[in-house]
C-alpha cells in the first residue's frame, strides 16, 4: 500500500514515509537524535499497537530502521479486520525486500507494553532506571511507572523537538548508578561505572497521525 501512495498525491514529491514524519526537517532531527542514542550505546526498540511491516517500511525508507535492534506490533489482517484491499494484497507476491520487512509471530507475541519493556529489561539485566518509555498513551505510561522511566508525549500528534531535547537529556551517561552484574557500560564510561540507559521506543515514535495507514502514530 505504501507503494501506491507514493505514486499520489500529496505523497509524490517526498513520499508517505517522509510526509507522516513531517517532513525532510523533521527527520534529520530524529536522525540527529538516533544517532546521539546511539553514541551512548543505547539499545532503542519500538513496541506499536501499529503492524510491523508498515513501521518497518517506513523506517527502512527513511534510512532509520538499522538503529533499532528490534520491532514488536502486530500482523496479519485479523488485527484490526479485513477489507477488499487486503485481500486482494494476499494474492500478490511480495518482493524479498518486503518480505523481510513483514513481522513474525516473535515480534506479535507480548500483551501489553509494560510487560514487554519488563521483559526486555529482564534480557538486559536493567535496572528501572536503565530503561525509558516514550509513549503517548496516558494508560500505558501510568502502567509503566512502577517498571521503567517514562516521557509522556501528552499533545499524541508525535515528538516535537522539546521532547527530542529531553529525551537525549534522559538518556545521558550519568555516574551515579552503577550497571547491573554483566551489563553493558554506556559508551565513554569505560574509566567510570555509569548508567546505561536502554530507552525502549513505543507508543509515540517519532511519526505524525496519518489517516491514509493505521501507523498513527506509531502506537
Amino acid at each position: 500500500r505504501i507503494r501506491e501512495l507514493d505514486k499520489m498525491e500529496p505523497f509524490k514529491e517526498a513520499s508517505f514515509s517522509v510526509s507522516v514524519f513531517g517532513g525532510e526537517a523533521r527527520v534529520e532531527q530524529i536522525r540527529q537524535t538516533l544517532c546521539t542514542l546511539k553514541e551512548r550505546d543505547t539499545e532503542l526498540v519500538i513496541c506499536t499497537k501499529g503492524f510491523v511491516g508498515v513501521v518497518k517500511r517506513c523506517l527502512s525508507d527513511l534510512g532509520l530502521l538499522d538503529f533499532f535492534t528490534e520491532v514488536y506490533g502486530n500482523i496479519g489482517c485479523g488485527t484490526y479486520g479485513e477489507t477488499a484491499y487486503d485481500r486482494a494484497a494476499d494474492l500478490t507476491i511480495d518482493t524479498p525486500e518486503e518480505a523481510l520487512l513483514l513481522g513474525t509471530e516473535a515480534q506479535a507475541d507480548w500483551l501489553t507494553k509494560d510487560r514487554l519493556v519488563m521483559q526486555l529489561m529482564r534480557r538486559s539485566r536493567l535496572r528501572r532506571e536503565q530503561a525509558l518509555l516514550v509513549e503517548d498513551d496516558p494508560d500505558e505510561i501510568r502502567r509503566a511507572g512502577s517498571v521503567c522511566r517514562t516521557l509522556w508525549v501528552r499533545e499524541a500528534e508525535g515528538m516535537t523537538p522539546e521532547h527530542l531535547t529531553r529525551l537525549r537529556r534522559l538518556t545521558e551517561p550519568s555516574c551515579s548508578f552503577a550497571p547491573a552484574p554483566g551489563a553493558k557500560r554506556a559508551a565513554g564510561s569505560a574509566a567510570t561505572a555509569c548508567e546505561r540507559p536502554m530507552p525502549s521506543i513505543a507508543g509515540c515514535a517519532p511519526v505524525r497521525r496519518s489517516a491514509a495507514t493505521s501507523l498513527s502514530p506509531m502506537t
